[in-house]
């Protein structure tokens, strides 16, 4: 799969696919494996905001996945100190595979820096309405 991170809407950083190749070595025939990072080297108002990872086939729909980056009010206003802070890593891994209509899907997502992200998650529902989901809650 292709790989485009965005943020804002705006393509950040784009990665094609592994050759025909080099993919038949890591995979298997209706399942496989996609695992990408970005990394804000410094979270400030610029860098705030939505950030989207889109895996794309010709095979089949796109699938995306959304993180968003927020200032605490402890650190609004601050520049990054290099010594004691580390820039937030995005993590997303799926696992490619085809689901019936209906059947659970998971999704992951991990995200890594100082102080520790906080990571949550949304979905659209069927009236286009964006609901925040309870981490802990299996729907």
């Amino acid at each position: 799969a292709a790989i485009t991170w965005f943020h804002r809407g705006r393509v950040i950083a784009s990665y094609s696919p592994p050759s025909v190749e080099s993919a038949l070595h890591t995979t298997r025939i209706g399942s496989g494996l996609i695992e990408t990072r970005y990394t804000i080297p410094c979270v400030n108002r610029k860098t705030i905001g939505e950030y989207t990872c889109q895996a794309s086939s010709p095979c089949g729909e796109v699938i995306s996945s959304n993180a968003a980056v927020a200032l605490s009010n402890a650190i609004q206003g601050k520049t990054c100190n290099i010594t004691s802070a580390a820039a937030p890593t995005i993590a997303v891994t799926t696992v490619s595979r085809l689901e019936l209509v209906g059947t659970p899907v998971q999704f992951m997502c991990r995200a890594n820096g100082v102080p520790k992200p906080k990571v949550t998650w949304q979905r659209i529902t069927d009236d286009d309405d964006v609901e925040e989901l309870d981490p802990e809650s299996n729907m």
